[in-house]
């Protein structure tokens, strides 16, 4: 991972904060972080799963790289 974790904890506290901020459990929030981090870890993984049915919904490791591509396919066409 080529994040500074400073980045990382920067990043965290910006996605939760709002959500502390409408009132939501802070119990919920703080699983919520931990959760977050594999997720984002998990998109980045060179893995093959695609999640079956759900990949329409749920971003996976296969489907993943076109947010990253530099090809005219998907390049500025993809915010997965």
């Amino acid at each position: 991972m080529r994040l500074h974790p400073v980045n990382d904890a920067v990043a965290r506290v910006v996605q939760v904060l709002p959500l502390y901020w409408m009132g939501f459990n802070t119990g919920a929030l703080g699983a919520a972080v931990p959760f977050l981090t594999f997720y984002a870890l998990l998109l980045h993984a060179n893995l093959t799963w695609s999640y079956g049915p759900f990949r329409c919904v749920v971003a996976s490791p296969v489907f993943h790289p076109w947010h990253h591509t530099s090809e005219e396919e998907g390049l500025d066409r993809n915010f997965a």
